[in-house]
């Protein structure tokens, strides 16, 4: 896990790990579904999205910046992420954000 966790934002895959871990691609497969209840894929995503969520509150950081250093190789990709974890698109999750830092609406909903 630790692994994973420092490796998160680089370029990874399953196989990628599997082969640094010394384990085969099929064992570390199974640890997911069995331990964790989530694919490999959905855990990186996860990790991913939580720290773009915390970059967007610091000021300054545009979400192509946010998207490329959350390990994401293109604005599709971090989108498509973003939704499927968060329920929105990352622009009107940072919309919510600047509105609440400015006063208006509340902040954005966290996933369940």
């Amino acid at each position: 896990m630790r692994y994973m966790d420092e490796h998160a934002y680089d370029e990874i895959t399953l196989a990628s790990v599997s082969h640094a871990l010394g384990i085969s691609v099929s064992h570390l497969s199974h640890f997911f579904a069995e331990k964790l209840h989530i694919n490999f894929r959905q855990y990186i995503n996860a990790k991913r999205i939580d720290r773009a969520r915390l970059m967007m509150r610091e000021s300054g950081n545009t979400l192509t910046m946010i998207s490329y250093a959350c390990g994401y190789t293109n604005m599709r990709t971090f989108r498509r992420a973003f939704f499927k974890e968060m329920g929105c698109l990352p622009s009107d999750y940072l919309e919510v954000l600047r509105n609440r830092i400015h006063g208006g609406d509340s902040a954005p909903e966290a996933r369940e």
